[in-house]
């Protein structure tokens, strides 16, 4: 790799984050994601193809991925048996990210490539599905917590009117220290293990320095903490938030509904009308999306989020079946719909040719 090339893919590992509170605080969003796509269009160029073989529901499926490996590994991880082992380097052949015709003849019953987000117009017009890493989720201040909450919620609600809950103010350093150490890592890695994000410094100092912190306390002792930043005078925002130490048996008792409670009923006695609770991944039935959605919020389409395209074999029962089991959003260009194979369906496999060689 050219040292011109490396310096770009260093850079580029933490550009997201880089660029995400300046973008969803400007007034001219636009501007800044489309810097930070001309920085990331010299990575999504061209891709090495793996194929996987693998189990969905019992039966195999053959998946072809173009791209960065990261790009899938949740994908993979959801919707098969078991993660399939990396393939080998042996006779991977290297694809343009921007040719869906070309990647369309691939021999698969499940084709994923990586793709950049101006490449995103092409692959839908050739028929693919175009799905987000990320989307974020919103609400109306007004309508959280929705008028008619489910039973989990009430539940959530009646523990939190019992529980004696205060919320503490802060922008002490030493405090944001605790909530980073204490709280937020803790909580990600009791929840995600090796596999947990951890904000970069960047975008934490930015969290910092722009936004405020929230202890959720209960006599006297902090709980949990989650961050809050404006996005223009209309919109709160709620990047960050974490247990203390990681205690899961907190949540048991209500410690998460009542600092999701109480913070936003003070960003309505504030003014905002809207909030923004974060991302998720774009599986419907993803553990975070789940509690979002109970508080009355609904996915939205991230400005930032990378993307991949999908072509699935229509003919494909595994693949019919895991759809319907675990569901995934698909952004259309206009909004977020849930994924279907008449949206994204590919030739059967048996009718597709191998490309060998470079494209």
């Amino acid at each position: 790799m050219s040292p011109l090339r490396e310096g770009l893919r260093r850079a580029v590992l933490g550009l997201d984050e880089w660029f995400i509170v300046p973008t969803l605080r400007s007034p001219r969003p636009a501007a800044w994601v489309a810097g930070r796509d001309l920085l990331a269009a010299p990575l999504q160029l061209r891709g090495r193809l793996q194929y996987h073989e693998a189990e969905i529901g019992g039966a195999p499926v053959r998946i072809a991925c173009v791209g960065r490996p990261k790009r899938f590994a949740g994908l993979l991880r959801r919707w098969c048996d078991a993660p399939p082992a990396p393939p080998g380097r042996a006779g991977e052949t290297v694809h343009s990210l921007w040719s869906p015709g070309r990647l369309a003849t691939l021999e698969a019953d499940l084709v994923a490539v990586e793709i950049h987000r101006w490449a995103a117009t092409r692959f839908r017009r050739a028929g693919w599905a175009v799905v987000p890493q990320t989307v974020r989720w919103q609400a109306d201040a007004a309508a959280v917590p929705p008028a008619r909450p489910s039973v989990s919620l009430k539940s959530d609600l009646a523990r939190v009117r019992r529980g004696g809950f205060t919320l503490e103010a802060t922008r002490d350093p030493a405090a944001w220290r605790l909530f980073v150490d204490r709280m937020l890592r803790p909580t990600a890695e009791g929840r995600f293990g090796a596999g947990a994000w951890h904000p970069t410094a960047a975008l934490l100092d930015r969290v910092m320095r722009d936004g405020e912190l929230y202890f959720l306390c209960r006599e006297g002792e902090r709980l949990a903490g989650i961050t809050a930043l404006a996005l223009g005078r209309t919109t709160r925002w709620f990047p960050l938030s974490g247990l203390r130490d990681g205690d899961a048996s907190l949540l048991r008792d209500g410690v998460m509904a009542a600092t999701y409670a109480l913070v936003f009923a003070r960003a309505r006695a504030e003014g905002y009308s809207r909030l923004d609770l974060g991302r998720t991944t774009a599986f419907v039935h993803d553990g975070v999306a789940q509690v979002k959605r109970k508080w009355g919020f609904a996915p939205v389409r991230d400005p930032l989020t990378q993307l991949v395209a999908l072509r699935l074999d229509a003919g494909s029962a595994a693949l019919r079946e895991v759809l319907a089991r675990d569901p995934l959003l698909a952004d259309t260009g206009e909004g977020l719909a849930p994924l279907t194979l008449a949206g994204a369906a590919a030739a059967p496999a048996s009718a597709a040719v191998r490309p060998a060689g470079v494209t």
